[in-house]
């Protein structure tokens, strides 16, 4: 039921912002046009992978450790982080799609 409801994602949230350095941050709903499993949990303010989310073997380490699937990505400055997340076609993400 989960996977049929697809990923969370709030596009008109009003999302906090955080202070990076001297920079104020927020997640950017634009992310989620550009990436399907994105999702965003409003409670923790961080955003996880779906697909790791769910299918993700914890024994496994893939780009940003468990920062998708349970910790929740918070460094709203690094959108190349989201990037890295997805890696190479034989990776845990690419592999759960």
């Amino acid at each position: 039921m989960y996977l049929q409801n697809g990923p969370f994602q709030p596009k008109n949230h009003q999302f906090p912002q955080s202070n990076f350095y001297s920079d104020l941050r927020r997640f950017n709903a634009e992310w989620f046009r550009e990436y399907d499993w994105l999702e965003y949990s409003v409670t923790k303010d961080a955003a996880f992978c779906l697909y790791c989310y769910l299918f993700q073997d914890e024994s496994i380490n893939q780009g940003g450790g468990n920062v998708f699937s349970t910790i929740g990505f918070t460094s709203w400055n690094k959108k190349c982080n989201l990037d890295e997340h997805i890696g190479k076609p034989n990776s845990v993400h690419s592999q759960s799609r």
